[in-house]
């Protein structure tokens, strides 16, 4: 699973969190500007944390 696949899956299940356990009403969440928003913002922390743990340490010895 990709990083965008997994940001999707996360904000879907933020936002049909709050339909009361039906789907309904959930059924435009891709399209909704709320959602993209949030999916936009997992995948900027995940790019940013993944980019932290991959940067190389730095010594402070030198």
């Amino acid at each position: 699973m990709n990083i965008r696949e997994e940001a999707e899956r996360l904000a879907v299940e933020e936002f049909c969190r709050d339909c009361k356990g039906s789907k309904k009403g959930c059924e435009e969440w891709d399209t909704c500007d709320a959602y993209q928003e949030e999916v936009s913002l997992i995948i900027q922390d995940w790019t940013a944390e993944a980019s932290l743990m991959t940067e190389p340490k730095r010594n402070s010895d030198d």
